[in-house]
Parts: C-alpha cells; structure tokens; sequence
C-alpha cells in the first residue's frame, strides 16, 4: 500500500490478533457471506453455520501470516480455497460418520451430502460476492439519501414505468431519472469503497 501509515485495510488490521475491533468487522462483513455460500452448496443452515465458523477459525489462525499483495491474487481467491477446502473437510467427516450410521439413516444422509455442489464453489463465491457488496453497499447508504430518491431508485429496481414513479414521487419524469442516476452513482461509490476495504 502506498499510504500504510496513513490508511491499513481491514484485512491488513485483521492480520494483527490483538486488534480485537478489526476481527470483528471482519467477520461482521465476511460471516454472512461465507454462509451464504455454503448455503449455496446445498448445505442445511446448521451446516452452514458450523462451516462459516470452522472458516473463520482458520482465517483466524492463518491471517497473520498472510501476504496480502495483490500482484498475488484477491483475498477472495485466497478465502474461495479455504472455504472449499473446509466444505471437502466437512464433507469427509460427514462421511465417516455415515459409515457408523444403520442402513436407513445412511440412504437419508448419503442423500443430502451428494446434493451438496462442490465443482462450482468459485461461481456460487463470486456470484454471492457481487450480490453480497451490492445489498451491503445499499445498507450503508440507503439512510444518507433523500427520501424521494430512496423511493425512486426503489421504483425502478422494481421495474415500475417512469410515469407512475413519477406521479408516486410527485416529480417530473426526468427528475425521476435524475433521482435513479444519482443513487446509482452514490451506490457505486460505495460498492467501490466496499470493494477497496474488505475484497
């Protein structure tokens, strides 16, 4: 980074154990995406659950020896390994379990472990990434704008006609596009932000 002393990333504070704030907001934005990966794997929520936590335990003991550089590649690569290598983990536990399992509750578990999708972690990653960012990004400035705006842009993602958001707004059409124009631009930057501080 060329103004560390300035400005560390939160992946670059999360490196430092004793810095208790920084882990926190790491997995305050990295947990709900890790399981909504899993989720997307086919795993039940209390499988999911438990694979984001085994995640980020091992995020957590291996951070500070990770080089963040991105000449190397994204933290999201990094974390899309470590993410299916513990769904493969989970799954193979799962599995040894099932061999101790009577014959009924081997079919019923065999059942839900192979509808569980391994070959496509990275799409279902970077799908749910984008998704992710793009709902955090609008949690975060949703409050900050105007309300005829918020309700505009809304209208729109709806896929309402111009007219009637318009009309429902009480403005002109062209202040309407206006509107959806200058939420789309304060929504980028902070997806950009987003993807600055925690990707």
């Amino acid at each position: 980074m060329t103004d560390w002393n300035t400005r560390q990333t939160l992946l670059l504070r999360a490196k430092n154990h004793d810095d208790e704030s920084a882990w926190e907001e790491f997995v305050y934005y990295y947990r709900p995406y890790l399981y909504v990966i899993a989720r997307r794997m086919n795993l039940n929520h209390h499988d999911a659950e438990e694979i984001s936590q085994n995640v980020l335990i091992k995020l957590w003991d291996k951070m500070p020896d990770f080089d963040y550089s991105q000449q190397k590649g994204r933290f999201r690569g990094w974390l899309c390994t470590v993410t299916g290598n513990t769904v493969k983990n989970f799954l193979k536990s799962q599995q040894a379990r099932l061999k101790r399992y009577e014959k009924v509750k081997r079919q019923e578990v065999e059942g839900y472990l192979n509808g569980v999708s391994l070959p496509e972690i990275e799409t279902i990653a970077e799908s749910e990434w984008r998704t992710y960012i793009a709902n955090l990004a609008w949690k975060n400035v949703k409050d900050d704008l105007h309300a005829n705006a918020r309700d505009a842009f809304m209208m729109f993602r709806e896929g309402k006609k111009v007219a009637e958001i318009a009309e429902t707004v009480g403005v002109t059409e062209g202040s309407a596009y206006v509107y959806k124009k200058r939420v789309e631009q304060v929504l980028f930057k902070e997806i950009k932000r987003l993807e600055e501080e925690i990707s």
